[in-house]
């Protein structure tokens, strides 16, 4: 044990003890985004929030130098308008190492590194955007498109091609991509016993499988549903129905996106609170197991709402019917002759259908 920590350190001091070149070299640097991110929940109009882009250099070797002006971050805010930056002398709060200028033509931000990077530096940069347009905070994720590249207007290539005398870490060429998906339109419903979870996932790349994620206290997630990445179409929607969930509850959902690599990306989460289900509609029968009479106990029906009750037995034949009955004046019914077994009783009404189980016995 002695012996592996004693190695943890000399690596350390290794990858952090860069050496004093920034001349153009090959390199094998391999700069990555790390995620991002938003710092509200509801970004609607004549609001403002702060858009984080988190950044970090890998490397094929320790001695990574990608001298300033090599790489790109750029953030494309829609086309549509939706969000601006109405300030730009000031709407960049943290420019993490990099130089920054704002397109208004093309909504977008770009930001040049302005020193040298090595292998493990790495930060967050934070942009300040305006709500120009109604939304009615439909939008809790944000479809902002972040690249990031290597600088071909002038910049040092040779940075990011692979130096095979050097792979200590990765053998891969120095390749910037995109975030793996852009997601957009991230939206809980909360009904009455369920939160109908729908988002839109476009762009993929590389993406392996996504988790959607429920916390009722906004720290220790679960996850309730596992999707396999589709990277072969530009836009998916998914739809999810949680019905785990209790009346007058608060839930937090977010969305987990896993690389082929491992590399994970966690979005802002979005919180919801479900209805009291005053009114609900209900059907429960009692005695069970029963001998002779089977009683109904119904809730939420109104006075005079009629409907169909249907019994089957367990292979799925029908033994009564009772149509068009009155559904809150329908109290009982009479099984003594059923064979022992068990049935099912179904109640339909206006669409719905509400099915118990029970057992006739001797």
């Amino acid at each position: 044990m002695k012996i592996l920590i004693n190695l943890f350190i000399i690596v350390a001091l290794i990858s952090f003890t860069h050496p004093a070149y920034s001349q153009c070299q090959d390199d094998d640097c391999e700069p990555q985004l790390t995620g991002a991110g938003i710092d509200v929940a509801c970004f609607d109009y004549d609001s403002t929030a702060t858009f984080i882009v988190g950044w970090a250099m890998g490397a094929g070797d320790f001695n990574c130098s990608a001298p300033d002006s090599s790489f790109i971050i750029q953030v494309s805010f829609p086309a549509s308008g939706l969000w601006i930056s109405d300030d730009p002398a000031n709407d960049v709060l943290q420019p993490s190492m990099f130089d920054w200028t704002y397109s208004v033509a093309n909504n977008t931000w770009t930001g040049i590194n302005n020193q040298t990077v090595h292998w493990g530096d790495g930060g967050e940069a934070k942009i300040r955007a305006k709500g120009v347009i109604p939304n009615n905070c439909a939008v809790r994720i944000f479809p902002v498109q972040i690249y990031l590249y290597p600088n071909v207007a002038g910049g040092c290539q040779q940075a990011f091609i692979d130096d095979p005398d050097n792979n200590f870490l990765d053998p891969g060429n120095g390749v910037a991509n995109p975030l793996s998906i852009t997601l957009s339109d991230f939206i809980a419903k909360p009904e009455c016993k369920v939160v109908q979870i729908s988002f839109i996932v476009s762009n993929p790349v590389n993406n392996h499988f996504m988790e959607v994620q429920r916390s009722v206290d906004g720290r220790h997630f679960s996850t309730i549903n596992k999707i396999i990445g589709d990277n072969k179409r530009e836009s998916l929607k998914y739809k999810i129905a949680d019905f785990q969930v209790n009346e007058g509850t608060t839930y937090y959902y977010r969305l987990r996106q896993v690389d082929f690599d491992g590399t994970e990306t966690f979005f802002d989460p979005i919180v919801v609170r479900t209805p009291i289900c005053d009114g609900e509609k209900t059907l429960t029968v009692y005695p069970n197991p029963v001998m002779n009479r089977l009683y109904l106990d119904v809730t939420g029906f109104e006075s005079g709402e009629k409907g169909n009750i249907i019994i089957r037995n367990s292979i799925g034949e029908t033994v009564q019917v009772f149509k068009d009955v009155v559904i809150n004046d329908f109290k009982e019914i009479d099984v003594l002759n059923y064979v022992s077994g068990s049935y099912t009783i179904q109640l339909e009404s206006a669409g719905s259908q509400f099915v118990q189980k029970f057992i006739k016995i001797e």
